[in-house]
């Protein structure tokens, strides 16, 4: 409980071959081309920051967090239009995030409310300091609408296929005592890694 900074990176990876082997960060150069290195390719990046206010609540092991987290709009560009990225338009500034232990059961009730309102959540698995949940996207339908349309017929280096499911997997992890907690988000679409939040929730000196 207390007050956090956050801090942290999206990623849209959806077709970047060199991921996970660099993601952000370019690669060393190779010694052999230090005079003139290639461009690294890097998937679409938004630096994430912010701030998140959690007190407990109810007689039980129960926490809300009242979040202002922001980033930089990702949108896909091209000749034909401008396309909507999952993930990629900041929704937590505000947002409120709840969770709370499943009474007889080893598992976390998770509740996030977006910032228009939209909410998402259900139960979630514990394993050691991390708890895992996987949710279906909010509003689905609407985003496959605005995203670029896959190529007909499909065909390299972009084998997108039309969007059929979108999945949102959380996993938040924080030990006994640590003054950091991590938190991941990794949206799927048709089972493939599109687009993913990590972030860091630094806990700040009362007063602050």
């Amino acid at each position: 409980m207390g007050r956090y900074q956050v801090e942290g990176l999206v990623e849209v990876v959806y077709d970047y071959e060199g991921y996970p082997d660099h993601r952000c960060a370019p690669l060393p150069p190779d010694p052999a081309q230090q005079d003139n290195p290639p461009p690294p390719a890097v998937p679409y990046c938004s630096a994430i920051a912010g701030m998140a206010d959690c007190v407990g609540i109810g007689a039980g092991p129960g926490v809300q967090c009242v979040l202002g987290i922001t980033w930089q709009e990702i949108w896909e560009v091209e000749p034909e239009g401008i396309f909507k990225l999952p993930g990629g338009v900041p929704n937590l500034a505000p947002a409120m995030m709840l969770f709370g232990l499943a009474p007889g059961q080893s598992k976390v009730n998770y509740l996030l409310v977006d910032n228009k309102g939209l909410p998402e959540g259900g139960l979630g698995s514990i394993g050691g300091s991390r708890v895992t949940f996987t949710t279906p996207c909010t509003n689905a339908p609407t985003l496959f609408l605005s995203m670029k349309p896959p190529p007909v017929p499909a065909e390299p280096p972009n084998l997108r296929t039309v969007p059929r499911s979108c999945e949102r997997t959380l996993r938040l992890e924080a030990r006994d005592g640590a003054r950091v907690v991590h938190l991941s988000i990794d949206i799927e679409i048709n089972g493939d890694m599109w687009t993913r939040y990590e972030i860091s929730l630094r806990r700040v000196a009362q007063g602050r």
